[in-house]
């Protein structure tokens, strides 16, 4: 149910990138669980496609990482984990700065 979803969402708004990462995401499940069929390069184009859209959105980044994990590619998982990691400190960071500036806390 899951995959028609993100297709759905995809078709819509072609480019939700978080969409694309669930879905690459969401194979790579069906993947480790035996499901028939070679859908590695599906996998991998959907995950590319995500990182073209938000190559700097840490839910993105983190997404693709869960499925580098599913994918038994712990390299690879490592890679989006540290970038996810910077990609949130630096958010975390102009948010402290547009609050500052602001005159919050």
């Amino acid at each position: 149910q899951a995959i028609p979803a993100f297709e759905r969402a995809i078709a819509i708004y072609p480019r939700h990138a978080w969409s694309y990462a669930q879905l690459g995401a969401t194979l790579a499940q069906q993947h480790r669980q035996g499901a028939a069929g070679d859908i590695a390069n599906t996998i991998e184009e959907k995950l590319a496609k995500a990182l073209e859209i938000r190559p700097n959105d840490a839910v993105v980044l983190d997404t693709i990482r869960d499925a580098y994990e599913l994918l038994n590619l712990p390299e690879r998982a490592k890679e989006f984990r540290l970038r996810a990691i910077a990609a949130g400190e630096t958010a975390s960071a102009g948010l402290r700065a547009d609050i500052e500036q602001s005159g919050g806390t």
